[in-house]
This record gives structure tokens, sequence and C-alpha cells, in this order.
């Protein structure tokens, strides 16, 4: 599975458990290996809208202030290992 593939098995994990699913049952649904609390940490992530940061991390990177992402304080590493 690469980088990508496991984002978006994260992705829904997060969404299944946003259902009501346990997170055994999200995990084995998305196809993926991981532990109750790294499932209920990406839960966590995406409720707490992992998609603005990524967002903010973009922006952060084109702004033309040669930042990257971890400089500007937005490190992301943790949601997309």
């Amino acid at each position: 599975m690469d980088k990508q593939e496991k984002q978006e098995a994260k992705k829904v994990v997060a969404e299944l458990m946003q259902a009501g699913y346990s997170w055994q049952e999200a995990t084995q649904r998305a196809g993926i290996s991981m532990g109750k609390s790294t499932a209920y940490s990406v839960w966590k992530k995406y409720r707490d809208g992992w998609s603005e940061r990524r967002e903010a991390r973009a922006s952060l990177q084109g702004d033309g202030s040669g930042l990257t992402a971890d400089e500007g304080g937005m490190s992301a590493g943790c949601l997309y290992k």
C-alpha cells in the first residue's frame, strides 16, 4: 500500500467511525491494519478538520515565504504516515 492509499484508507476509517462503526470494523472495512489508539487518533484528527490543516499547509508552501509546512508550525506528518 503506497502513501496515498494509506491516506485514503485512514480517511475511510475516520468516516466509518464517524458513522458509528467500531474501530475494528472500520479498519477491517478500510483494509488497513492499525491499533485502537491509532484509529481513535485518526478519527479525532478527522473530526478536528484535517482537511483545513491540509489546505493551510498547502497555502504555506505556496505563499512564497520560503517556509515549509513544518517550519510554519503546521506539521501534518502525524496525519499522513
